[in-house]
């Protein structure tokens, strides 16, 4: 199927297509699923304007949608739209300050999956000799959750920009402040480590 995709949506004419004072009108990638099938996926949906995806509305609800060239048009049989984000549309937390509050409304036009972290694909995302790097991000990881501590980035990011920063030479400690703690403060990161030397044990 055709695939199309793009971040957070700040005015409805971004999904919807704009037409011009000049007459030329911009066919948004999401019209072109919506009329001749593929998966549409919107990704960080917690951080989109709220108004601008309540004028989602009714296209999720209907499968019609009113688009900027004056054409309504209703959703194919393969047509699939996917959105994604950090969060459950309920606004800013520790880590993620930047989600925005969505409306019950547009929460409830979509199906809620928690996609748990992979860790196993993210071993191998980098080279073999590097796997102890990931067993210690994953590990914080854990630690971290443990406690709720969403500032903590053992991330799969933290596992790849890690192995290479190891690749090149840099001390484990530094690539530990560099991609895992960020900033975290001493307190935390004790407290982190502990628990994550504690599973270690178990």
């Amino acid at each position: 199927l055709p695939f199309q995709a793009r971040g957070k949506i700040d005015y409805p004419e971004q999904l919807l297509g704009l037409r011009y004072g000049n007459g030329d009108y911009k066919r948004p990638a999401f019209q072109d699923i919506w009329e001749k099938g593929g998966v549409f996926a919107l990704d960080d949906t917690d951080r989109s304007d709220p108004s601008a995806l309540t004028a989602f509305n009714d296209v999720m609800s209907s499968g019609w949608a009113s688009f900027g060239d004056g054409s309504y048009s209703q959703k194919t049989e393969k047509t699939f739209i996917v959105a994604s984000g950090n969060g459950p549309m309920l606004g800013e937390t520790e880590g993620y300050t930047a989600a925005n509050h969505h409306d019950a409304a547009i929460r409830d036009r979509f199906v809620f999956v928690h996609v748990p972290y992979n860790e196993e694909f993210e071993r191998g995302l980098i080279p073999a000799r590097f796997g102890y790097w990931a067993d210690r991000v994953h590990a914080i990881r854990k630690a971290a959750q443990s406690i709720g501590a969403e500032t903590v980035m053992a991330t799969p990011r933290a596992v790849i920009q890690g192995a290479t920063l190891l690749h090149n030479g840099i001390a484990q400690k530094r690539v530990e402040a560099a991609t895992v703690w960020k900033g975290v403060d001493d307190d935390t990161r004790k407290q982190i480590e502990r628990l994550a030397a504690a599973q270690g044990e178990e």
